[in-house]
């Protein structure tokens, strides 16, 4: 049977990553106070994005729950700061995650066999490309996680795609969030509130993410015994 973890995560700036040097992207401005403005854009899209992409950023918090072997657990970055002793976050996710499900990965560039492990919830794709670019660093405090865990691995489902297509720009999360609220059952339609209260989409509280990417994966069937 195909254990379906789902995901949630917040990532962070790596200590000491700072932006280059930015210059005005526009060459026809010529106000002092445009340009300026234009620098700070640049920087404050630097701050964004450089959290969410290899090397730059790296993992707040994961809370990772596997709904068929009833077992979960979390992490976060405070207290383990740098000299703090404490294996970093990816160390700690990639090693509960190959100790759980050992024989699911390999150093393999091409596999065919089913897969014993599919990472479900949102962000899947950066996820992963995360958890194994930074397990792969020469440092001494990472452990290198098998390559098709992380590269060209498709065994990955990305549930706001499912939910919420990027194909329609006009569509957010109010609005599925409303139209997915069960009707019949009141017990679920009590929990389905008590999970999406409050909730205004991924990135904020990885607990709240996966909970809700369940709610979600249950209503389409994405986590049915294979």
């Amino acid at each position: 049977m195909t254990a379906k973890l789902v995901v949630g995560y917040t990532t962070r700036l790596v200590d000491g990553a700072s932006p280059p040097e930015f210059t005005c992207s526009d060459k026809r401005l010529k106000d002092e106070e445009k340009i300026q403005a234009n620098i700070d854009r640049q920087s404050e899209a630097w701050d964004d994005e450089a959290r969410n992409q290899p090397y730059t950023g790296t993992f707040d918090e994961v809370f990772i729950v596997d709904p068929t072997n009833e077992r979960y657990q979390s992490w976060r970055y405070k207290g383990r700061e740098p000299g703090s002793g404490k294996s970093p976050i990816c160390a700690s996710v990639s090693a509960w995650i190959l100790a759980n499900y050992s024989g699911a990965f390999s150093d393999d560039l091409i596999t065919h066999k089913h897969p014993e492990v599919v990472f479900v919830g949102f962000g899947m794709r950066r996820f992963l490309k995360i958890l194994g670019l930074e397990c792969s660093l020469p440092r001494e405090d990472r452990d290198r996680v098998p390559v098709s865990m992380w590269f060209g691995n498709s065994d990955h489902r990305d549930v706001e795609q499912a939910v919420k297509p990027s194909d329609f720009k006009f569509l957010d999360w109010p609005t599925v969030i409303d139209a997915r609220r069960p009707v019949d059952d009141e017990e679920a339609r009590q929990k389905y509130d008590e999970v999406t209260e409050g909730w205004n989409g991924p990135g904020d509280n990885p607990e709240s993410d996966a909970l809700v990417a369940l709610e979600f994966c249950g209503q389409l069937g994405l986590l049915s015994d294979t």
